[in-house]
């Protein structure tokens, strides 16, 4: 398991979305833009509106779905409909 104690995630936890995921939902300039926002922090987080994913398992699926868009990323942490991506890496799973 990644360590959630590191200063960068729990910077991230408790800081605004770098991203959201609005009613069109995963698309090519979103995968991106993501992309872009890895190279340069390294860590990112990402929020989907409520029309988007109404539960967590929804959510889940469409963060699955970018992940395998995106190479080098990784799931760090999920809560709720917010998420925590990481370049792989940069943390030890």
């Amino acid at each position: 398991m990644i360590r959630k104690s590191s200063p960068v995630i729990k910077e991230k936890i408790h800081g605004k979305p770098d991203v959201r995921i609005g009613k069109n939902g995963i698309t090519e300039g979103l995968v991106k833009e993501i992309s872009n926002l890895l190279e340069k922090k390294k860590v990112i987080k990402i929020k989907a509106n409520k029309n988007i994913a109404q539960t967590k398992a929804e959510f889940e699926k469409i963060l699955n779905e970018l992940a395998s868009k995106i190479e080098n990323s990784m799931i760090v942490d999920v809560r709720g409909r917010t998420a925590i991506l990481a370049k792989k890496g940069r943390f030890k799973e």
